[in-house]
């Protein structure tokens, strides 16, 4: 308990990364597009709710009305207004690239974070 109450910051800044991370992972995984517009509806409210944890109440609620509130309406409206059921599905560009990006991706963030690892600890000498 004592850990709790004396990292309760730093779990709830976790937590709603995590959150937003997930959020923005379910906007470009799910097929369906009202469920990824509702991914980013949640996704928005999160980053919101972290500028809330890093007292910029301002920036929250500017977040929360612009875009949660516009700019979704936006996304819907068009969305209920394009038929997408209706048009022709495209191959995928580069699909068979894809295992290769991860793969160079999950590398070139290692790199950044082996970096970024070197130069505190030789900031700290």
């Amino acid at each position: 308990m004592d850990f709790l109450v004396a990292h309760f910051n730093e779990i709830v800044f976790y937590v709603l990364a995590v959150l937003a991370v997930a959020g923005g992972v379910g906007v470009v995984t799910l097929r369906n597009p009202v469920h990824a517009a509702v991914s980013l509806l949640a996704t928005f409210l999160v980053v919101a709710a972290l500028f809330v944890h890093r007292h910029a109440e301002f920036l929250a609620a500017v977040q929360a009305l612009v875009y949660a509130g516009g700019i979704m309406v936006l996304f819907l409206f068009v969305i209920m207004l394009v038929n997408v059921k209706k048009l022709q599905p495209e191959r995928a560009f580069l699909s068979a690239q894809a295992p290769l990006a991860v793969v160079a991706g999950m590398l070139l963030g290692g790199l950044m974070a082996f970096v970024l690892l070197l130069a505190g600890l030789a900031g700290s000498e």
